[in-house]
Parts: structure tokens; sequence; C-alpha cells
């Protein structure tokens, strides 16, 4: 069977030839790639349901790997690398929590998960290492809380258990992604991007998070921090003539606000 892509190289057509056909899930499922089992190629991962499957290339075509039957129905998914000397790791949002799998010699086995957030409704996941500490987290979008939350594997003696490290409310929240630079993109049913550094997740000891109100500015917030305008535009990557909106989220250098601050 040979499919016609949507574009052309050098005045002609590109053609494309399906190279396999598997799966047989029966309903709307979720793809991801990524090189779960660490071999230096890449996996696909399907995911309809409560059926979790991982299948790899074996030079002639793609083989099931290893398969997991999930507690819940999934939503969202993602592969990545949760630890760089750990295994590769599989993460599937469901209804009320987020499941982290890791492909193991012995197959697919439950890693960790969060705690139960009733209703949340995990959307959208992935992968990346948001606060550039050499270890990804998990960003997960729930819908149903419209809130962005950030996870981390923390090992306890033997076990391992995915520890919420902040949260963002993002009114109207459809899904979140992270960008290469640690940002996170946020997008509206309303129709809004919004765009959060990764300091408003996890606060230095040394910084305040401060949402701009009507009628403030650079100079003016310096002043009730005690801090610089320079310093405040450096730490939030703004450019002349440095114009505030309201409800635009700011990083504040300098010592940590209390509660009558803000």
């Amino acid at each position: 069977m040979t499919e016609h892509g949507p574009h052309s190289e050098g005045g002609r057509e590109q053609q494309y030839h399906r190279r396999w056909r598997g799966g047989g899930l029966g309903r709307l499922l979720m793809v991801a790639t990524g090189d779960v089992d660490l071999d230096g190629a890449p996996e696909i991962v399907a995911c309809a349901g409560r059926e979790l499957k991982v299948y790899r290339w074996t030079g002639d075509t793609y083989a099931l790997q290893a398969e997991a039957a999930l507690p819940r129905d999934a939503l969202s998914l993602a592969v990545g690398q949760v630890d760089p000397s750990g295994p590769g790791t599989v993460a599937v949002g469901t209804r009320d929590n987020v499941l982290l799998y890791a492909l193991t010699p012995s197959g697919l086995v439950a890693l960790c998960q969060t705690l139960l957030y009733p209703n949340a409704y995990f959307r959208s996941l992935s992968l990346d290492d948001v606060n550039d500490d050499g270890r990804a987290e998990v960003v997960a979008g729930a819908s149903g809380a419209q809130t962005i939350y950030l996870y981390q594997v923390m090992a306890v003696g033997r076990e391992s258990r995915l520890e919420e490290l902040g949260r963002v409310y993002v009114g109207g929240l459809v899904s979140a992604r992270p960008t290469p630079s640690g940002e996170l993109v946020a997008a509206t049913k309303e129709g809004w991007v919004d765009v959060y550094v990764p300091c408003s997740l996890l606060p230095r000891e040394t910084q305040t998070v401060y949402t701009v109100r009507r009628g403030d500015s650079l100079w003016r917030l310096a002043r009730k921090f005690g801090t610089s305008p320079g310093a405040i535009a450096k730490a939030n990557r703004l450019t002349e003539p440095y114009q505030l909106t309201p409800g635009q989220v700011l990083i504040i250098p300098g010592r940590r606000a209390q509660k009558g601050d803000v």
C-alpha cells in the first residue's frame, strides 16, 4: 500500500509506504515513541483504555516487547527517562492520578504513582528537566483541576514515590507542554496561551513569585521588594520598554516576601 505525502521534494511528490500495522486494541488509542529499553533504538508505546503495550523493531517488523494492565483508563501518555542512570520510563495520566512504569528484563512494572486527585483528569503529560537538576520531572496538566502539576521521583529505601514539587493554577487549562528552556506553556479553552517560567513552580528561598496588578511598574516593584528594576528585568528576561500586564507572573529576586507583601 502506497500513500502519498502532503509535500514534494525537487518537484516530485513524496510517497510513503506503510511498513507495519499492529495493536488491534479496538478503540481510540495514544502512541508515543522513545528508547524505553535503552538499546539506542526507539520503541513504540501504545495505550488504550487500560491496556499499555511496548513494541520493538526486530529488523523485519515490530513485535510486542512488553505489556501491562492499568488500574484505570488512560487519558495521556509520555515516554522518557526520569533518572539518567535509571530505566526507561512510561508515564500514564488517568482521571485521578499519574502512574509511572519502567521497562525491566521481566517486563513493564509499576514504578510509582502520585497521590489521588479525584476528578483531576490528567490529559497532558511530559517528561522534561524543568528545574535544571539533571533529572526529568513529570509535567502534568489536569483539565478537571485546571492545574499544572510538577512531580519528581523520590527514592525511599527500596521503594520510589512520585512526589509533588509544585503546582500552578491555570483557569480553563486544556494542555501543558514544556519548552527546551524549561518554561511551561499552557493552552486554555478560552483561547489563551500562558507561559510560566520554572521558578514560578520552584521558587528559590531568595525569590518571590508575584502577580502583576494594575498600576504596577518595575520601579514600583523594585522599591517594594528591595531590589532593582534591572534585576527584575534580568530574572524575567524582560526587554525595554518593560511594559507589565495585569496577571503577568514575575520572579522577584532578593528576599522571600512576607505574607503582607503580596
